[in-house]
């Protein structure tokens, strides 16, 4: 569904700003047809899915996109870290500390740049970089404890 820019550029005509008109050209609530409570369980299910490591399809394209991979073959790479999320955050697993203790090296989620190269490259649209963030988060929070 595009948005309707008809109606924005209304807005901005008829209220004269220009930023606050352009900026809500692209919020999903000035889409035709979508309320707001339709909007707001629009971008959950957005923030949930795109994290969703389960539509991996083992491409390896998210590892070949990789500038850390690129400079550092000993690096895991961000594939076998989507699959060790995979798994990690799955309630039935039971050697999820195992998979943390390989994960938590130096060529494991450390050696991730927050590049974003992996989230662009990606057929799926899983959003990589957040599952190894989630992982490092993770990491630190077993540190902790």
């Amino acid at each position: 569904m595009e948005p309707n820019w008809a109606r924005c550029h209304h807005r901005r005509s008829a209220r004269g700003r220009a930023a606050a008109a352009e900026r809500s050209c692209h919020r999903i609530d000035f889409w035709p047809g979508v309320g707001k409570k339709q909007a707001e369980l629009w971008r959950v299910q957005v923030a949930i899915f795109s994290i969703i490591t389960t539509k991996c399809i083992l491409c390896g394209a998210c590892t070949s996109a990789c500038p850390s991979f690129w400079g550092n073959r000993d690096y895991i790479g961000p594939a076998a870290i989507v699959q060790a999320h995979r798994f990690i955050f799955d309630s039935r697993d039971r050697g999820a500390n195992e998979r943390l203790e390989i994960l938590n090296d130096r060529d494991g989620v450390w050696r991730c740049r927050t590049i974003f190269n992996c989230v662009g490259a990606c057929p799926r649209s899983i959003d990589v970089t957040r599952a190894i963030g989630e992982i490092k988060k993770l990491s630190l929070f077993n540190r902790m404890v």
